[in-house]
């Protein structure tokens, strides 16, 4: 099964990314001096002005090869360089794929990249070669995408969020309120084309680089139905992009919706207090909607902080696997997991961890947002209604890299409680409810999924969910 990437673009802070490429770079220096043979001798650089590049490829390939979720030979890496930056032609019959050859490669190309423009150029080919060898989870930041953020504040998006596809970009999320909504664009339609150009076979950035531009400026894309086969072309015009972290309302007097999009330490602090200012106002609340879908996680630590708003102390959480020693962590819930730090404000209602609750998944629930949901259900805490999240199960970690540039990896994968991994498989929902999709923006009392949760919260408990809560 084709490994995916979830891309996230229009509301990405710039500076934050900067900060992302910069941030942790003396551990990192401490980690790579310590790695593998001296770069000095792998490429037999003489020049101090040329080790910065080749040192770099050489932190590419320990990393990789370190702290990739699955192993990788080198040899595979080096093959996917030497091909992306079109060292074929230098490459002598009797030479193997190793890093004495890689070295060898660059020097014998360096007389035509003297100047640093078209060097650099050639470095990061090299490593996007590789990275392409990791697969769609991994990703490669050249120096150039953070230096050119600032002028990058002022291009707008349509608002989609996308995983890869044979023929370009499969839309797994379209933003509330944003241009693509007003333009009919439907969750699980393929992106094809932008400006008459085919999008098959381009990697995530360079779709999302094409989709950017000017605000108000116009794009115009081609989307693919599956499985009817049929395509359609739209006109969108870019705007701002703006994503609303956390979404919450009572419905009716008694229950409370919450609708978390984006998890972070601030926006969990948000989402307690407005489900405390919830639960206040009625005393006790009779159920909760805790609506997943359009959800694609956040932090880690969120997640597990969210899930443990809803869960007593010591419950089982969920777990990350990874291949380095004592990288591996299980999460439970608890104080030390919902933040209930001096000054925070935070305070958990008690009405949260026993009243009714059903859970709302679907294709656009991913990687944390379908471990809050595996929790919830294999704690026997709450129902899941609606249909398979995404199975986007492994965790991939940003390293800065010396010269500014960044690379993303997959590191660990994610467990739920009963020991099951979610990678490729998703969370199956306790009751099957089929929406046309999730781009539905009216009023959330008409939506009918939420409606139906509804209907499950004010019916009577059966005596297996009576038992079930009192199991807690």
């Amino acid at each position: 099964m084709q490994h995916r990437q979830v891309k996230r673009f229009d509301q990405h802070s710039m500076q934050t990314r900067r900060a992302a490429a910069v941030s942790g770079k003396l551990l990192l220096f401490a980690l790579v001096c310590g790695m593998a043979m001296p770069v000095a001798q792998a490429f037999n650089v003489a020049s101090t002005e040329k080790v910065v590049g080749e040192w770099k490829i050489d932190e590419v390939l320990n990393l990789i090869g370190e702290t990739n979720l699955t192993s990788i030979d080198e040899s595979v890496l080096i093959e996917g360089c030497i091909a992306s930056a079109h060292l074929q032609e230098h490459l002598r019959s009797q030479e193997k794929s190793d890093r004495v050859t890689l070295g060898n490669l660059f020097q014998r190309t360096r007389l035509d990249f003297m100047e640093e423009g078209p060097r650099e150029a050639l470095l990061d080919d090299c490593i996007r070669g590789m990275v392409d060898k990791v697969g769609d989870r991994a990703h490669y930041f050249s120096r150039s995408y953070f230096e050119t953020s600032d002028a990058e504040d002022a291009l707008g998006g349509i608002g989609l969020e996308f995983v890869s596809d044979p023929y370009g970009a499969e839309i797994i999320q379209v933003i509330p309120d944003a241009p693509a909504v007003k333009a009919g664009i439907l969750v699980g339609e393929i992106l094809t084309h932008i400006d008459q150009q085919s999008l098959a076979g381009k990697g995530l950035s360079e779709i999302q680089q094409r989709l950017r531009g000017k605000i108000d400026s116009t794009a115009t894309i081609t989307l693919l139905s599956r499985p009817s086969g049929e395509t359609r072309t739209l006109q969108v015009t870019r705007q701002r992009v703006e994503v609303q972290a956390i979404v919450g309302q009572m419905l009716g007097e008694d229950i409370a919706y919450l609708n978390p999009r984006q998890l972070s330490h601030e926006s969990f602090d948000q989402q307690v207090a407005l489900l405390s200012k919830m639960a206040r106002r009625v005393g006790r609340l009779k159920g909760i909607v805790l609506d997943l879908r359009n959800s694609l996680g956040g932090l880690l630590n969120a997640c597990a902080a969210t899930a443990s708003l809803f869960l007593p102390n010591k419950k089982p959480l969920f777990s990350t696997q990874a291949r380095c020693p004592g990288c591996s962590t299980n999460y439970t819930s608890g104080a030390e997991t919902t933040w209930e730090r001096p000054g925070s404000g935070v305070q958990v209602p008690w009405t949260l961890k026993d009243a009714p609750m059903v859970v709302l998944i679907d294709p656009t629930t991913a990687a944390g947002s379908e471990m809050i949901a595996a929790a919830l259900q294999d704690n026997r805490r709450a129902r899941l209604m609606g249909k398979r999240s995404m199975g986007a199960g492994t965790i991939s970690s940003v390293f800065p890299i010396a010269d500014g540039s960044a690379l993303k990896i997959p590191t660990s994968s994610l467990v739920r409680p009963n020991k099951e991994s979610i990678d490729q498989q998703g969370v199956e929902p306790d009751i099957l409810f089929e929406a046309p999709n999730s781009t539905y923006s009216g009023p959330i009392e008409s939506d009918r999924m939420v409606q139906r949760a509804l209907e499950l919260l004010r019916s009577p408990p059966t005596e297996e969910q009576q038992l079930s809560t009192k199991s807690q």
